[in-house]
């Protein structure tokens, strides 16, 4: 686990994340996530509402001749926390495999 938190002039790392993701569409996309981060002896919740969205695709051939595909999803997202608000990228990968991405739970 990777991470920190910035607040009051000091960095503490992140010790536990969870993520939690909502996704829509026939495609299954990413549309909002919840990251819930324990800090020290803090805890946050961080929301994200995907705003618009760019699918891209990476095609590739395993040295085995196998046709590997990996989605790529990059989102304009509005972070919020704590009353805050922020504009960023959430990117998820996925391998599709029998065209559906398999790190998609649907």
């Amino acid at each position: 686990m990777g991470g920190v938190v910035f607040e009051d002039g000091k960095y503490t790392h992140i010790h536990h994340c969870e993520v939690e993701t909502e996704w829509e569409g026939d495609d299954i996309y990413h549309r909002r996530i919840v990251a819930k981060a324990k800090a020290g002896d803090r805890e946050y919740e961080i929301t994200g509402e995907v705003m618009s969205l760019v699918p891209l695709r990476n095609r590739r051939v395993a040295p085995d001749g196998e046709k590997l595909v990996t989605r790529i999803s990059e989102g304009m997202t509005r972070w919020t926390w704590n009353g805050r608000t922020g504009y960023g990228l959430s990117e998820y990968l996925d391998q599709i495999v029998d065209g559906r991405p398999v790190g998609a739970k649907a």
